[in-house]
């Protein structure tokens, strides 16, 4: 995406997100990375959604050592 201003980077980056929850197959051609912020319930539940999907390409990126997210800093 370099090359485009701020808001163009935005605009592609919602029109994947819109892409992502109305396609039943998300194309894992190398083309997009995805990275999850939380290994909360969420983020969690969004990387099992991405493996449904059959794509593979994303990250997760948790502050804590282990996954819980809210729950895990509460206890």
């Amino acid at each position: 995406m370099s090359g485009l201003t701020l808001l163009q980077n935005l605009k592609r980056i919602w029109i994947l997100i819109i892409d992502l929850f109305y396609t039943k197959k998300i194309p894992d051609n190398g083309k997009y990375k995805v990275v999850i912020i939380g290994a909360g319930y969420s983020g969690i539940a969004a990387a099992v959604n991405f493996q449904k999907r059959k794509f593979n390409n994303f990250e997760i990126i948790e502050k804590y050592p282990q996954p819980g997210g809210t729950w895990y800093e509460a206890n």
